[in-house]
């Protein structure tokens, strides 16, 4: 019973150990917090990560209710629309 038990946890334990290492091999070798920054800012916070995503605020069209990028939107295919240039 007790090496069944022992076995499983190092089962799992090498499963861990594994999935942090290929995550850390697929990540350049870089770990987290590497980047001289020290604490006070969320993951979503850091700036220049080439894997996250950048949000950008939304602003609705006047004409049809679509919403656009506030600051730099994109005028549609309609004849109507306000952001055409």
């Amino acid at each position: 019973m007790l090496t069944k038990l022992l076995l499983t946890v190092a089962v799992i334990l090498a499963v861990l150990y594994g999935a942090k290492a290929i995550q850390s091999l697929t990540r350049g070798g870089k770990d987290d917090h590497d980047d001289g920054e020290t604490g006070g800012e969320s993951d979503g916070d850091r700036a220049g990560s080439p894997t996250r995503a950048v949000a950008s605020d939304l602003e609705s069209c006047a004409v049809c209710g679509t919403y656009v990028a506030k600051g730099k939107p994109v005028a549609c295919e309609r004849d109507d629309c306000p952001y055409r240039g």
